[in-house]
């Protein structure tokens, strides 16, 4: 899969770019970084291409930097359809947290033995992915 792994290269590329070059919106581009990197992968289970996460995160961001207030309206990647997914252990039926351990990290534990499916329901909460976002954010004093 090395086209999805240099497109979605690319799409993070001009998400970061978008944010540096907005002044106080710095802690965002890491915190979108951060967002990516745990949840790597997740796109092999979506069947809309509008829906991976790489895409969609940069068509929020694009809408936010067009918002009166961009960092509050960043608070919308809280609304990514990523969070729709579950992910859990065939073995122990454990469920993966996307804020918490990366996609590879979680199906590197249970050896892959994993299962996904859609639950249109975003886990975890809106309202914790907003206070997560909000905590990476305010820990470069940015917000």
């Amino acid at each position: 899969m090395p086209a999805m792994t240099e497109e979605r290269q690319i799409e993070l590329n001009n998400v970061l770019q978008l944010l540096l070059e907005r002044p106080g919106l710095e802690a965002w581009a890491r915190v979108c970084m951060s967002l990516l990197s745990l949840t790597e992968g997740i796109e092999r289970f979506m069947d809309d291409e509008d829906e991976f996460p790489h895409r969609e995160l940069k068509q929020r961001v694009q809408s936010a930097l067009s918002a009166d207030d961009p960092a509050v309206a960043l608070l919308g990647i809280a609304e990514l359809r990523l969070f729709e997914y579950r992910v859990m252990s065939e073995e122990g039926l454990e469920l993966w947290h996307p804020l918490e351990e990366s996609l590879q990290q979680f199906q590197d534990r249970h050896d892959g033995r994993t299962r996904v499916w859609r639950a249109f329901r975003p886990h975890p909460s809106r309202d914790a992915i907003r206070r997560w976002l909000l905590e990476r954010v305010s820990e470069t004093g940015q917000c």
